[in-house]
């Protein structure tokens, strides 16, 4: 990231030095992990720090809003994952589950699977069941991660409306 000048660089140097502890605590409160508050503590600062000519004045609030919205966004993430990866942590337990389980999980998982198409596919299968990253899986696909992340989205909400997670 480069300054524009000296001055840009003082200001999110006070302004971090001001707000950071307290978008840190807003952060932990929402999130209850040191790690993730750390995130968006990082994350804040790094969209504060492109938006340095857009936001004026005191960006107390603007700081807040933004650490706030990033908490909830983490969590519906979270949140929009869970049912999938609990099919998912089912079939991979395999030694502690009967055959039957198995078949009956495996052919959940498939038929779920069968309902996004092949791009989408790819995309889930890589990140829910292999444990890739979205940077790996931008490697591997040739596609970039924002739109990873959008087209996992868009296919885990349209199975949430179905209810098949």
């Amino acid at each position: 990231m480069t300054f524009k000048n000296v001055f840009e660089k003082e200001r999110l140097k006070m302004v971090y030095e001001k707000y950071n502890r307290q978008i840190f605590n807003i952060a932990f409160h929402i999130s209850g992990s040191h790690e993730e508050a750390e995130d968006i503590v990082q994350n804040v600062f790094i969209k504060f720090a492109q938006k340095l000519d857009v936001v004026k004045d005191d960006p107390k609030y603007w700081l807040i809003r933004v650490a706030t919205n990033l908490c909830f966004d983490k969590k519906r993430a979270v949140k929009r994952i869970l049912g999938f990866r609990r099919i998912l942590e089912n079939f991979h337990r395999k030694d502690s589950i009967s055959e039957e389980q198995k078949l009956e999980l495996s052919s959940e998982v498939k038929g779920i699977l069968m309902l996004l198409n092949e791009k989408e596919k790819k995309i889930i299968v890589l990140k829910y069941m292999e444990d890739f990253s979205y940077e790996e899986i931008s490697e591997l696909l040739s596609i970039p991660v924002g739109s990873l992340k959008s087209i996992a989205s868009r296919a885990i909400s349209r199975l949430r409306k179905g209810n098949l997670i």
